[in-house]
């Protein structure tokens, strides 16, 4: 009688389901994949429409993030976020142009979306459950702003529960319509780090407007003058 009773008394804890993950430890994670170093720079293409632009990014330990155009069209072009304060910068103009995260500065892509790299800076996590995206079993945890001043009121992160790996984030306006969806290409190792270098940025009209690729990484502290507007 011993061997049942010892499976009987197995049988609970088989039968419990798996304990869910920490949604802030995900989130904190999907950052770490999007910026391991504390600062750096790389090489940004963003690919629309088969044409191909070329910008410097660079991240200052402090969050600060500038943008310059390395293309032929886009030289001399700059897009600088200090904070939640940002900035167009244009050939020939002496004074700084103040924008908002959503303006489309890059084809149609925001500056917002590509200089912000964190996530948790704008968003915490109010829930997380069991669902699928294209058929991939995945974590769907709901992010709300941490202030009004963030461009999107409501975020969906997906991560896939193989690896747990970050899949996806779609960004919603305060009116709850879909306003921005994000794809992440998996991890590759850059300077000794997982990180996410490629993203698919779109809309619900157009799921997969824009590539965005990163390389050339050189972790380090840019020269802060960079991130100081002209006057």
């Amino acid at each position: 009688m011993a061997a049942p009773r010892a499976a009987l008394l197995a049988l609970p804890a088989i039968l419990l389901p798996a304990a869910q993950p920490d949604p802030a430890a995900l989130l904190a994670r999907v950052d770490r994949l999007r910026q391991p170093w504390p600062a750096f720079s790389a090489d940004l293409a963003l690919v629309e429409k088969g044409k191909e632009t070329r910008w410097r990014l660079c991240v200052a330990s402090d969050g600060d993030t500038r943008l310059d155009g390395l293309t032929p069209k886009e030289k001399g072009r700059a897009v600088l976020m200090k904070g939640e304060r940002m900035w167009l910068l244009t050939p020939g103009s002496k004074r700084a142009i103040p924008v908002t995260a959503q303006q489309r500065l890059v084809g149609s892509a925001a500056g917002g979306d590509l200089a912000r790299l964190k996530l948790a800076g704008d968003f915490e996590p109010a829930g997380l459950q069991e669902a699928s995206l294209d058929g991939e079993p995945c974590w769907r945890i709901e992010l709300t702003a941490r202030r009004p001043s963030v461009p999107y009121r409501r975020a969906v992160l997906w991560i896939r529960k193989a690896g747990e790996l970050p899949r996806a984030v779609d960004f919603y306006f305060a009116s709850g319509k879909l306003a921005q969806t994000v794809r992440f290409d998996p991890p590759v190792t850059m300077a000794g780090r997982p990180f996410i270098a490629g993203l698919t940025l779109g809309d619900p009209k157009h799921p997969a407007q824009a590539q965005m690729r990163l390389s050339a990484i050189a972790v380090g502290e840019p020269d802060p003058a960079r991130f100081e507007p002209p006057r």
